[in-house]
Order: structure tokens, then sequence, then C-alpha cells
């Protein structure tokens, strides 16, 4: 593999990674709302 595979394979591991992490970061925030608009509602504050 020459200099330039090298850099692109660098280049898709790192895009990949972005890519990743944005899906699980995502997946977190939906978790995270929905456990505060459940608590929310538990502590009897209305949502919108």
């Amino acid at each position: 593999m020459g200099h330039w595979g090298f850099v692109f394979l660098a280049y898709g591991i790192v895009w990949g990674s972005i890519l990743i992490y944005t899906v699980l970061l995502r997946r977190r925030i939906r978790r995270a709302a929905a456990a505060l608009r459940t608590s929310a509602r538990k502590d009897g504050h209305e949502t919108a």
C-alpha cells in the first residue's frame, strides 16, 4: 500500500469513528430526554 493508501485508510477510520460516535450520542440523548420526561411526570410537572 502506497502513501496515499494509508492516508485514505486513516481518513476512512476517522470518519467511520465520527459516524459511530454520532449515532451512539443521538441514542444517548433520546434516552436521557425520555428519562427526563418520565421523571417530570412522576414529580407532577407537566411537559409540552
